[in-house]
């Protein structure tokens, strides 16, 4: 997902991960095929062979060079079986605009709900009766350090390294399991999922550490 930082109480930023299930790399997806890097110019100049009244003649030709972006999408995940499964964020758009400024959350020891929502569909997938789908959300440390933020600046600064990590947990959607039929059919939505910080909670929600980024 975009990085999350945690404030006062807790805040998350979230950022994108390297599997093709990961809103990162969903949300790259397209780009990822089509995107190159910013062009770079390179001045490449022939000077005149005559002078004239300590004057010489320069003629610049530009060239412009382009590579293309490696992908972040790593293109497998830890089944085989699940390699041909496209899974993609329905609401793009939304989590686009917030990475611009960076996605912050403020998590309390009760719990609070994402936002934005994690809403996403799935498409090859095996529909032959009796196989059925879990649909999983993983938020995972972005890095191993701590932050604050520094209001004279606007800005998260580093303030150490990372503190233990609390319990991990995976949140399975609570409509889970699904058939293929029906993964395929509608979009999955994680409205309810909550974070916390209370690593004594014992209600399933996802604990984090607050003043640390996530993804």
């Amino acid at each position: 997902m975009p990085p999350m930082t945690t404030m006062a109480e807790g805040m998350v930023s979230a950022r994108p991960r390297n599997t093709n299930f990961s809103i990162a790399a969903i949300m790259s997806e397209n780009k990822e095929k089509d995107e190159v890097e910013d062009e770079e110019e390179l001045e490449v100049g022939t000077e005149g062979m005559d002078e004239i009244a300590d004057t010489s003649l320069e003629v610049e030709e530009k060239v412009f060079t382009k590579k293309e972006r490696k992908s972040k999408l790593t293109g497998k995940t830890n089944c085989s079986d699940l390699d041909a499964v496209k899974c993609t964020l329905d609401n793009k758009d939304l989590w686009d605009k917030f990475c611009e400024f960076g996605t912050e959350m403020i998590i309390t020891r009760t719990g609070r709900r994402m936002f934005p929502t994690v809403r996403c569909s799935f498409s090859n997938l095996d529909t032959e009766p009796g196989v059925k789908y879990l649909v999983l959300l993983d938020i995972v440390p972005c890095d191993n350090k701590r932050y604050r933020y520094a209001y004279h600046r606007s800005a998260w600064l580093v303030a150490g390294k990372a503190d233990p990590a609390p319990p991990h947990r995976l949140y399975c959607h609570p409509d889970a399991p699904y058939s293929g039929e029906q993964l395929k059919k509608q979009v999955i939505s994680f409205e309810k999922v909550k974070v916390t910080n209370n690593e004594s909670d014992n209600t399933g929600q996802v604990i984090l550490n607050s003043m640390h980024k996530f993804q």
